[in-house]
Formats: structure tokens, C-alpha cells, sequence
């Protein structure tokens, strides 16, 4: 199973997943993370350090969320990716459209700028 955390800090969105991102297991998460990448302009991070295991429907999710808040003025950043999943974020050049930061607070000042 996994997990969804939101806190707002500052303005920015902090989205906190946990668990592997399966197919299954991103049903648990896909409505409470649409919801709060939704609103137009945000500035949302996205804390990965405690997923293991992005299917394809978690990679679709996290880059739909990266063209809409595009669209809207947004930003969204991914932080702190374990190293298999960071891997697969850059063999699949997603970290394109969803920079890859290290730490939370280098994620919150990247979307703030």
C-alpha cells in the first residue's frame, strides 16, 4: 500500500509518497495527488525518498501533473529519489519535465524561483 502526505509550507505543496508505486498501489494515491496538483500555478515538491518502485501509471501521474501545473504557471519538483528510482527518472528523461533536487529544501527554493 502506499501512501500520500500533504503539507503547505511557505506556499509551496509539499507532496510526501510512500511505499512502492505499483499499479495497484497507485489507485491508493492518484485522486489526493490530482487533487492537490490541480490548482492552477502551485508550486508543488514532491518527496520520493521513501518510494522504492515507480510502475508506468506512477510515472504517467507524475508527469501529467508536470504538463498541467506547466500550463497553469506552476512548477513541480521531484526530491530525494532513492537511487533505483532516480534512475529511472533519468534513463527515461523524465527529469525534463520534473527536475530531480536532493534535498526538500532544494526542491522548495527551485519552485519558488
Amino acid at each position: 500500500m502506499a501512501n500520500l502526505e500533504q503539507n503547505d509550507v511557505g506556499g509551496v505543496r509539499v507532496l510526501t509518497l510512500k511505499g512502492s508505486l505499483g499499479q495497484t498501489e497507485v489507485a491508493d494515491v492518484r485522486k489526493p495527488f490530482y487533487d492537490a496538483t490541480a490548482e492552477e500555478g502551485a508550486a508543488v515538491v514532491l518527496d520520493l525518498s521513501n518510494v522504492d518502485f515507480l510502475s508506468t501509471p506512477a510515472i504517467a501521474m507524475f508527469l501529467d501533473a508536470a504538463k498541467t501545473l506547466k500550463g497553469t504557471g506552476g512548477r513541480i519538483v521531484a526530491t530525494g529519489p532513492q537511487p533505483r528510482v532516480e534512475e529511472v527518472l533519468k534513463r527515461l528523461r523524465l527529469d525534463e519535465l520534473l527536475p530531480v533536487m536532493g534535498s526538500i529544501d532544494e526542491g522548495m527554493e527551485r519552485v519558488r524561483t
